[in-house]
């Protein structure tokens, strides 16, 4: 889904992440590297997270630098851009190691009332 803001685009990134988890439930590497639909499904949405994460303001990154929103960009990028050359171990590392455990952290700031006083569009 397409949205304008940026709360918007974090809930994209959650919404991602959320499918994310979903595909890889009840697998572990092995069994993720063997099934083309789940690998398909996750690249994807890592595409949509570095998608999501590039249109979040500068200004609102700079203030939750403990966000990694360049490697969620850079992630994108790769997969995009090097799609021919994807390694199944380093996508399941990036899911299960970073990903996965930032959706906390996404859902907080949205839930910041700090950032609903400022103007972070």
């Amino acid at each position: 889904m397409r949205r304008e803001d940026w709360r918007g685009r974090v809930m994209d990134i959650l919404e991602a992440i959320d499918r994310i988890e979903g595909f890889i439930a009840g697998l572990d590497a092995e069994t993720f590297r063997r099934d083309r639909k789940a690998r398909d499904a996750v690249v994807w949405n890592l595409t949509v997270v570095g998608e999501a994460a590039r249109a979040v303001p500068d200004a609102l990154q700079a203030r939750h630098p403990d966000v990694p929103w360049a490697k969620m960009r850079d992630t994108r990028n790769l997969l995009v851009h090097e799609y021919f050359g994807i390694d199944d171990d380093i996508v399941w590392a990036t899911v299960t190691r970073n990903l996965l455990p930032l959706a906390p952290r996404l859902r907080e700031l949205l839930s910041d009332p700090r950032e609903a006083l400022t103007d972070a569009q």
